[in-house]
């Protein structure tokens, strides 16, 4: 059975959490449990999220884990040293290494985004790249699979790192993904319209996000919708 450990600390994102499930459907499906999911944090006990509500913990341990990953909080506050710490040591004997959404910055404290590609929220890219210059950022990404460590855009983009489809699926489908959302959807609604408003930008995914100051895994995700496209054409 392999062992999945969840880091959390105080006021991390709770809806980080949701990664959490794709390994209890991948256990509920398999004729027997294929992981053992850990929830771990640097002292044990009640670890109060982002929300307020806690949630119940385990200490850091010397425990060997196939996959470890941090979340991210709102804040992106300094990481102790204790879980810097942990998180280098476990990085060092663990098959995959993850983090989701602002957990890249843990990752990146703890010299695990040394030479790797990256992704975060795109919010906070900018200040990843600036802060540690030696990880290779890009911001485009809903998530990065580098040589065993892995991160996630927003915190949604949780849920495509963890799915057991995103484990062998390359980082560059991803854009794929997007580039095929924009043809079945804003390519298609753009051409039935004749409005004056319909311009080029329309048909255009980058002039188009560059006109509503929209991130591509944003423009996608809101045009699996055509209502919002329709309110603007």
């Amino acid at each position: 059975m392999k062992r999945i450990g969840f880091v959390v600390f105080p006021g991390f994102q709770i809806l980080d959490l949701a990664a959490l499930t794709e390994f209890e459907m991948a256990n509920r499906q398999a004729p027997h449990p294929r992981y053992d999911i850990r929830l771990l944090s640097e002292h044990g006990g009640a670890v109060v999220t982002s929300a307020g509500i806690a949630v119940e913990t385990q200490p850091f341990a010397r425990a060997n884990f196939d996959t470890l990953i941090v979340m991210g909080d709102l804040a992106v506050a300094e990481p102790s040293l204790g879980l810097t710490g942990f998180v280098r040591k476990t990085h060092a004997k663990s098959r995959r290494t993850a983090a989701i959404c602002t957990g890249a910055f843990v990752l990146a404290a703890a010299g695990v985004l040394d030479g790797h590609r990256a992704t975060t929220h795109w919010l906070k890219a900018r200040e990843l790249q600036r802060r540690y210059p030696q990880v290779k950022v890009e911001e485009d990404r809903i998530f990065i699979a580098d040589d065993g460590v892995w991160t996630s855009a927003g915190m949604a983009a949780c849920i495509d790192l963890a799915s057991p489809s995103s484990r062998t699926t390359s980082a560059a489908n991803s854009r794929a993904r997007l580039r095929a959302t924009w043809s079945s959807t804003i390519g298609a609604a753009a051409a039935s319209h004749n409005s004056p408003r319909c311009s080029n930008s329309i048909r255009n995914p980058t002039a188009f996000r560059a006109h509503y100051a929209m991130r591509g895994t944003t423009c996608a995700r809101r045009f699996r919708s055509r209502s919002w496209l329709r309110s603007r054409i």
